[in-house]
């Protein structure tokens, strides 16, 4: 009866002991500056407001991409599956449609990235155009920023700064506080910096993929010192300098906190925090400037995200989540 007895405790123990090396580890900020981080951050979670969009004929918006914001605080969020570009107050009412004018047949195809520029013209990502529009705040193009090569493919001799830029489906595209323009120009595995007429001024990466470069970069902020903050297909985040290239890469596959499934959008928020879309993984992420983790939330409010796929601050403080499965704006007071 004894040796039952320990047998049956033994392989209890077994079992406990094989289900606690199969929970995730959270890692537990331990510096006194990162807990209070920490803490600043699950504060400011607590005030949020869910706002689910629609047009004016309520119809829920096809795949939400990307928003920015303008000086009167105006929100303009890209809606990729109905090819179009929504305007919105900053508590997300729905106002009406920014109606992008062609002097020709055309019209944009899988709008992603926006941004609004110095020279009060918004830059988007026309994605599956290949090409960056020039628009003006009555929505009439007066730019179309393409590849003269009708494939859109970045070759190392076609890198002639102060010339066109060579795009292939870019996704994301920033104004730095600097005033600076840099685009994430994903099929061609760099990221870029042009300058208010298009012309090229930077350009870092390569089409070959090479190793510890970036691959498919998917989005793209700039901090107020000149660091560059990419997110990529290798699901991590790059910190990116002009002069050095890469100071630091963080992140990873997996679902443990800190590491990435398919990240998308990245913003810095009260010049504190670096927010990540961990978007396959269905959570938001917090780091600081120089990569460590603070913390990761997959709920806000009553709402269990699905598919963070952008975010964005403005100029108050407020920190902006959009979730492209759910068709939904999560707005984060500044309190």
């Amino acid at each position: 009866m004894l040796k039952r007895i320990s047998a049956v405790i033994l392989i209890f123990i077994s079992v406990l002991l094989f289900l606690d090396s199969c929970t995730p580890v959270r890692p537990v900020p331990t510096d006194p500056a990162q807990v209070v981080l920490k803490k600043e951050v699950e504060r400011k979670l607590k005030h949020v407001k869910v706002i689910e969009l629609s047009d004016k004929s309520r119809r829920p918006f096809d795949e939400p991409k990307s928003l920015t914001f303008t000086p009167d605080n105006y929100m303009m969020i890209t809606e990729s599956g109905g090819n179009r570009i929504q305007r919105h107050d900053s508590e997300g009412n729905y106002l009406n449609e920014f109606r992008v004018n062609f002097t020709q047949k055309d019209h944009i195809s899988f709008p992603e990235g926006i941004a609004y520029s110095p020279d009060k013209h918004f830059f988007l990502c026309d994605s599956s155009n290949s090409r960056i529009l020039k628009i003006d705040v009555k929505g009439q193009v007066v730019q179309e920023i393409k590849s003269k090569d009708p494939t859109g493919i970045f070759l190392e001799s076609d890198l002639n700064l102060g010339e066109g830029v060579n795009l292939n489906m870019p996704s994301g595209i920033t104004v730095s506080p600097r005033g600076e323009i840099f685009v994430a120009d994903t099929y061609n595995n760099r990221i870029i910096q042009i300058d208010l007429s298009g012309r090229l001024l930077w350009s870092f990466g390569d089409t070959k993929n090479s190793k510890g470069m970036l691959f498919r970069p998917r989005d793209i902020v700039v901090d107020k010192i000149g660091n560059i903050y990419v997110t990529d297909d290798t699901n991590q985040v790059k910190k990116i300098s002009v002069k050095k290239g890469i100071i630091k890469t963080f992140g990873g596959d997996g679902t443990d906190p800190g590491k990435f499934n398919k990240p998308k959008g990245i913003a810095i928020w009260n010049d504190i925090f670096l927010v990540v879309c961990d978007s396959l993984n269905g959570r938001i992420q917090f780091f600081t400037k120089d990569g460590d983790f603070i913390t990761s939330v997959d709920r806000l409010g009553k709402v269990q995200l699905s598919f963070p796929y952008a975010v964005e601050s403005d100029d108050f403080g407020n920190l902006y989540i959009l979730d492209k499965q759910l068709s939904i704006l999560i707005k984060v007071y500044e309190i």
